[in-house]
């Protein structure tokens, strides 16, 4: 208990930076850190009245509450929905640069690679926080929904692009759906 009232006042005096969310990256790292440290204080409190009063401790709250997630959540939104607005405002083009990426499916357009890249950062382990799950579901669900609205319009156009791009995408939907 004595460790935590001092690692509180420390973070309280001296931890603006600690809290901001003006850098994602070191946010999220911040975060991480303090779960896990707290994680570590209560595995050694042992008995659960201590855990107990631990975690509801009013300077604890105090310091949850200075987490400021809808801010670091809209900071990744504006990140990753970047690329993807960019993408499928775009003609539907190849993607040269998918064949040298060994992470991510082989999409043969730019516009699928660019909904793969969005959805996997929703869940990177570097980006999630599980505090904010419904919201990195929510903005999945979006980003899947803007590429259907996208294919609908290739499918529904007047002026539509070649037929060896509708077998282009006939492969990413086939690579997605198995993905």
């Amino acid at each position: 208990e004595c460790v935590w009232v001092e690692v509180q006042r420390a973070l309280v005096d001296q931890g603006a930076q600690f809290f901001a969310t003006g850098f994602p990256n070191a946010f999220h790292r911040h975060f991480v850190t303090f779960c896990d440290f707290f994680a570590f204080l209560e595995q050694h409190a042992r008995d659960p009245p201590r855990i107990k009063r631990l975690r509801h401790d009013l300077s604890t709250s105090t310091l949850w509450q200075k987490w400021k997630f809808p801010v670091y959540f809209q900071l990744r939104m504006q990140e990753i929905s970047e690329s993807l607005t960019a993408s499928l405002s775009a003609p539907l083009a190849t993607d040269e640069d998918a064949k040298q990426n060994t992470e991510a499916p082989a999409f043969a357009l730019q516009q699928t690679h660019a909904l793969w890249s969005a959805l996997s950062s929703c869940i990177s382990p570097t980006i999630f926080l599980p505090t904010l799950t419904v919201q990195f579901l929510t903005l999945m669900a979006e980003s899947l929904n803007r590429f259907i609205s996208f294919v609908q319009s290739l499918l529904e156009s007047p002026d539509p692009p070649p037929p060896a791009h509708f077998l282009l995408l006939h492969h990413d939907l086939s690579l997605l759906h198995s993905s």
